[in-house]
């Protein structure tokens, strides 16, 4: 465990914000919960790490939390695009992601570098999305998923894309993808 927090303090002392590096930290973060016993106390960071390293997340064990939330976000807030917006980043909550770190960091006696400076952090932050674009996270056997009685798609999950240069939610469905349709939602920051 040893060479884990190395690498850890490493990257946090380091700034240099590659996505390799990004990609290193949260795999040895990972270990460490999974060593340590301690994923249920840091569940964004599992979810987080545990998109990164999958092309697509669809175990329930690993997504259910996160997607029931987002389910419900988006059953209440389907209709209004901002709301529905805000709602689903504060289910995904990058706010609390960067809080388990910091607390995981204090947690093993590991400086906390330039995690610390909320600019930093948003680079970082930036870098770990663009590492998840195009990954999606399904509603793995989770009822049915309608807004509305007479909306005649279901959901079945979400990713991340870019497009028009920002970054944007997708909602995935069978139904939307026969129809060769998308819906989009924009990923603000919060």
């Amino acid at each position: 465990m040893k060479l884990l927090l190395k690498c850890i303090s490493d990257f946090t002392q380091g700034n240099i914000l590659t996505k390799e590096n990004v990609s290193f930290f949260f795999i040895n973060i990972r270990q460490i919960l999974e060593k340590e016993r301690l994923n249920t106390k840091y569940p964004k960071i599992l979810f987080f790490s545990n998109w990164l390293v999958h092309p697509e997340l669809s175990r329930k064990n690993t997504t259910e939390l996160i997607l029931q939330e987002m389910r419900s976000a988006i059953v209440e807030h389907f209709n209004n695009n901002t709301e529905i917006s805000i709602e689903l980043s504060k289910k995904i909550n990058l706010t609390k992601l960067r809080e388990e770190i910091l607390d995981f960091l204090e947690k093993f006696n590991i400086e906390k570098g330039f995690l610390k400076r909320q600019k930093d952090w948003d680079n970082m932050e930036l870098t770990l999305l663009h590492l998840l674009l195009d990954k999606p996270v399904f509603f793995d056997k989770l009822k049915e998923l309608k807004t509305e009685v007479d909306v005649n798609y279901n959901f079945i999950g979400f990713k991340l894309i870019e497009f028009d240069d920002s970054i944007n939610y997708e909602l995935l469905s069978n139904e939307l993808r026969k129809m060769n349709s998308r819906i989009l939602i924009a990923l603000p920051k919060l």
